[in-house]
């Protein structure tokens, strides 16, 4: 009679470790799934890919990244860096449709200045800062991220006319990131960034965090 009671007993305690194993409590921020609330509790992250965290730290070399002195995910880029130098590179890019078609070897971001490249991202996109800032990271993390996701996981692309005869035309390229809830493993935010590339000097010329891809 022991015996059987000592059985049930553990057969309770089985039954409630396993029960505590798999339930997880929701707290008020999960169940309104409020970003800001989200944001303050660290469970927010920027994928490529939904289903695959983000393992490497921002002190890693991405392995695409172009070595400088600078601090990655872009080589240095201040004040007084030459407008033309290269601070990313991306190789063996296909874009566009079988009718209006590039290759490039590389693609590269420059430093650049008001009109093209890192500088007139940062400046004339702020909304990358802000995205990012709901990661911990700031806007060249999220910048370098959806680059990679348009360049080398490209979902949309297409040819952009020249906004004048004799200027150079651009390829469009998007693909989508994902704001995962890391604790539920689920989606609460996706944007479709919008990456325009030279179309014959192949160098990032600006990027649009845009919720609907300007490339389809």
């Amino acid at each position: 009679m022991q015996k059987a009671r000592r059985q049930a007993v553990r057969l309770v305690a089985g039954i409630g470790i396993a029960f505590l194993s798999f339930v997880q409590p929701a707290t008020p921020a999960h169940a309104t799934g409020n970003i800001e609330e989200l944001t303050k509790l660290g469970l927010l992250e920027w994928r490529v890919n939904p289903d695959v965290p983000n393992e490497l730290p921002l002190s890693a070399t991405f392995l695409s990244w172009n070595p400088d002195s600078g601090i990655p995910p872009f080589a240095a880029c201040g004040p007084a860096t030459d407008k033309f130098k290269t601070v990313a590179s991306w190789q063996y890019v296909n874009l566009g449709t079988p009718q209006d078609f590039m290759h490039a070897n590389e693609v590269t971001l420059r430093c650049g200045d008001d009109l093209h490249g890192l500088k007139h991202i940062r400046s004339r996109h702020p909304e990358w800062s802000r995205l990012a800032a709901i990661e911990g990271k700031d806007g060249d993390a999220l910048i370098r991220i959806a680059i990679d996701a348009a360049l080398e996981n490209t979902t949309w692309s297409k040819r952009d006319q020249p906004s004048s005869p004799g200027r150079d035309g651009s390829f469009c390229a998007s693909a989508q990131i994902y704001l995962v809830d890391k604790f539920r493993g689920i989606i609460v935010q996706t944007l479709e960034p919008s990456i325009f590339v030279a179309e014959h000097g192949h160098h990032v010329i600006t990027a649009f965090p845009t919720t609907i891809s300007k490339c389809k």
